[in-house]
């Protein structure tokens, strides 16, 4: 038998060029497209307040003794707008609700506030995680004024969801303070629903 059979290098040859082109023949366009993924411009945008509703438990101490005065929040009757841009990192929330409050001690103690032209606004910071309005909240013992009631007047929200639709900002914060040389411990948590409009 002979190595260098021309008929066999031919073969081999033909063999090298038949794989090599059916390896390299694909072009790009065969190749599966990726499915696009979806995008959305974040925060900024314009909102409609959907749901609003938080916990507040204030504690007040003295030397002899601490009391609770805690209540829950929730907001009926919503039309309110939020509007976020994010050059520069403005807030403007502007429209009416009535906020239910019931005492968490006394079920028969209630107050409904309603506000009525709430226009508002200021400066926040934020990342992916966190938004701050930059406000300072109000934190005193029992049912809130009128004036301590705007949506943005929490220290920070985090930002539960955010999708094309739809933003959740969770409140959770805790404050300590002395009101007229009485400690005084507020946590508040609940959360507002925002859709996008």
């Amino acid at each position: 038998m002979r190595l260098n059979n021309p008929k066999m290098n031919n073969l081999k040859v033909s063999l090298f060029f038949l794989t090599f082109t059916i390896l390299f023949s694909c072009s790009k366009d065969d190749v599966s497209p990726t499915p696009p993924t979806e995008r959305f411009p974040g925060i900024e945008g314009e909102w409609q307040l959907e749901e609003y509703y938080y916990e507040n438990i204030t504690t007040v101490s003295n030397k002899e003794s601490s009391f609770p005065n805690n209540y829950n929040a929730v907001a009926d009757d919503i039309d309110l707008k939020l509007e976020i841009k994010t050059e520069p990192n403005n807030w403007t929330i502007k429209g009416n609700y009535i906020l239910n409050l019931s005492s968490m001690e006394d079920e028969s103690v209630t107050k409904e506030i309603a506000i009525e032209g709430l226009s508002n606004n200021g400066n926040f910071s934020y990342d992916d995680y966190w938004f701050d309005p930059e406000e300072d909240p109000t934190g005193f013992p029992g049912f809130p004024n009128p004036k301590e009631v705007t949506p943005m007047n929490f220290s920070v929200f985090v930002i539960e969801d955010l999708s094309a639709n739809r933003m959740e900002l969770r409140i959770s914060e805790q404050h300590v303070f002395t009101e007229n040389g009485t400690p005084v411990k507020v946590l508040r948590s609940g959360s507002q629903i925002y859709k996008r409009l």
